[in-house]
């Protein structure tokens, strides 16, 4: 499964009772920019930013298929 991309990567990381998400990383700043988590209500994985985060189309893409390989 791809992970690093040419600006963010994804780490996974767990909480309480073994549930996983991944954070979603800036490379150069090492900022976090969001959370890939499940969601019930939608049941699949969803991209949760970061408050006043923004996005170019090709981030969305990376995102988009960082999320597409964890179905």
């Amino acid at each position: 499964m791809k992970i690093r991309y040419k600006f963010i990567h994804f780490e996974e990381k767990q909480i309480f009772g073994g549930m996983k998400y991944y954070k979603c990383i800036n490379n150069r700043a090492k900022d976090t920019l969001g959370t890939v988590d499940w969601d019930e209500a939608w049941r699949q994985w969803v991209f949760c930013p970061e408050k006043d985060t923004i996005y170019s189309v090709s981030c969305m893409a990376d995102i988009s298929h960082f999320i597409g390989q964890l179905k």
